[in-house]
This record gives C-alpha cells, sequence and structure tokens, in this order.
C-alpha cells in the first residue's frame, strides 16, 4: 500500500514539473471583480468562467507533435549561427481498416481475352506527405535532429545557453495551426570556447480575452555543443573563469613583471651615466 502511494505521488510530482509557475495576477485590473474564479489548470489564478473553460479545453487538447532542430555538433567563437526550431501538429492517427471482403470464387471464364474480369484495375496513388519540419531545417547549418515537444495551438520558444549571445529572430510566442509548420529562429554566437549547452524549451498556452497568453505546460530540449576557440583566447577564458585567489596571484605576477622591469630600466640608466655628468668636488 505505501509502496503504491508513493508511486503515485511520484507520477503527480513528475506531471506537475512539466506546469510552469502561473504569471502574477494583476491586482488592479482584478480589484473590485467579482467576476473572476481560481482556476486549478494555471495554478488557482483569478479568471473568468470563459477563460478557464478555455484553458482546460486547450490543455485537453495538448499532444505530442513533431519538432526538429539544427543542432550543430561544433561552433566556433564570435561566428554567429542560425539556429531554427521547426514544429507541427502530429496527424491524427488514421482511421482503422474496414475488414477484408469475401472473395467469391472466379469463373474460368473470367480468364479468357476480353472477359470484363481479366481487366487490370490500377489501384489509386497515394499522394506524397507534405514537407514535415525536418525539411524546414535541413538547408542550415547543423544537423537535422527530429524531436517530439508538447504542441498545442498557441505556443512559445525559448533558446537559453550561458556562453552564448542569443538574438531572437522573430516572435517569441505563435500560433501552430494544423497541416502546416511553424518555426521560431535565433541568430547564436558563441561567446567562450570549450563544451557547452544549449536548450530549447517549448510551451504551451492558451490566450486569455484579454489577448493574454497563459503558460499551460512546457517541456526541455538541451544539447551538447563544443565551441572552438583560438589558443591564446581559451588563455584568456580560463583565467576569466578562475577561482579569485588565482586572478589575484596573476595580477600580483603581472604588477611584479611591471616592477621588475622599472628596476632593470633605472639600474641600467644609472649604470650609463658618464663621469663628466657627475658634478665637481669643492
Amino acid at each position: 500500500m505505501g509502496y503504491a502511494v508513493l508511486l503515485t505521488l511520484t507520477a503527480c510530482q513528475a506531471r506537475d514539473e512539466a506546469r510552469p509557475k502561473p504569471p502574477p495576477a494583476n491586482e488592479a485590473a482584478t480589484a473590485g471583480r467579482t467576476d473572476l474564479i481560481p482556476c486549478e489548470i494555471i495554478g488557482r489564478r483569478l479568471v473568468t468562467r470563459q477563460d478557464c473553460d478555455l484553458a482546460n479545453a486547450t490543455d485537453h487538447d495538448v499532444r505530442e507533435g513533431l519538432a526538429a532542430f539544427n543542432w550543430p555538433k561544433e561552433m566556433r567563437r564570435g561566428r554567429a549561427v542560425l539556429l531554427r526550431l521547426a514544429v507541427e501538429q502530429a496527424p491524427p492517427p488514421p482511421p482503422p481498416e474496414p475488414p477484408a471482403p469475401v472473395k467469391k470464387p472466379i469463373e474460368k471464364a473470367a480468364a479468357r481475352p476480353g472477359h470484363p474480369h481479366a481487366a487490370h484495375v490500377a489501384e489509386p496513388e497515394t499522394p506524397p506527405p507534405p514537407p514535415g519540419p525536418e525539411a524546414a531545417v535541413q538547408q542550415l547549418p547543423g544537423e537535422a535532429t527530429p524531436y517530439k515537444p508538447l504542441v498545442g495551438r498557441y505556443m512559445s520558444a525559448t533558446l537559453t545557453g550561458d556562453a552564448f549571445e542569443i538574438v531572437p529572430q522573430g516572435p517569441e510566442h505563435q500560433e501552430v495551426l494544423k497541416d502546416s509548420v511553424t518555426h521560431w529562429d535565433w541568430l547564436v554566437t558563441p561567446k567562450s570556447g570549450g563544451d557547452h549547452e544549449l536548450t530549447v524549451t517549448t510551451q504551451v498556452e492558451f490566450k486569455d480575452s484579454d489577448g493574454n497568453y497563459v503558460p499551460l505546460r512546457f517541456r526541455p530540449e538541451t544539447h551538447g555543443i563544443k565551441v572552438q576557440s583560438p589558443w591564446w583566447l581559451w588563455v584568456w577564458d580560463v583565467v576569466l573563469q578562475s577561482p579569485a585567489w588565482f586572478k589575484a596571484l596573476a595580477a600580483a605576477v603581472v604588477a611584479l613583471t611591471g616592477l621588475v622591469v622599472a628596476l632593470a630600466g633605472l639600474r641600467r640608466a644609472i649604470r650609463g651615466k658618464s663621469p663628466a655628468d657627475t658634478p665637481a668636488g669643492p
């Protein structure tokens, strides 16, 4: 019994981890209103009954969709690369096939030339499927990697990485229409060499009656990126990322080196002073 309760709690926790914290409600806009209710699906945020019903309906329609991202295997420090996430809703499952008809025995006369059963009936050709997310990223640098995010009608996507400068090339919130591919683009420039990570996070949202996007579920996808860097920049990165005592030691070494150079220059200047320059005695 205790084991079953533990499994139930673990499953609930895993499900809750896929739900982001709702944005804080606008207290000025909700003050004094009596038509608002706490909506469970969005963390008991105060919304109208209509918006809460819409949030529940949107969450009910969330499914695993299809996506592709052109993850680069390697990048070069200071060189910008266009990265793209392409998403589409998963197609509905095909209808079940009807039962096979019972074949009736064909008369022997059917094999004679000119008999109507002897004519060959060509089966209808199946149209090719429309281009999916992978086709939308194949022309870009990197490797078109498919995966399955959570997809709904309204979505947002963000790309994050501490070692990169990331500039979005379009809106963060978009509508994902059926039978079409929606994509997000970012211009990404590595700021330091070494092994780093990039994380793309997709978030399913619903659009309330005021036009605000409220998060419902999210799913992150992380990949490791190796960034090539010239050796002198790599040394500088090591110094910047080192502990405080190492930085202080490096500064002391630089200061001591400057002092030694200055003393050596002063010593050479004293030795090079000619006797004629020395003032005569009394």
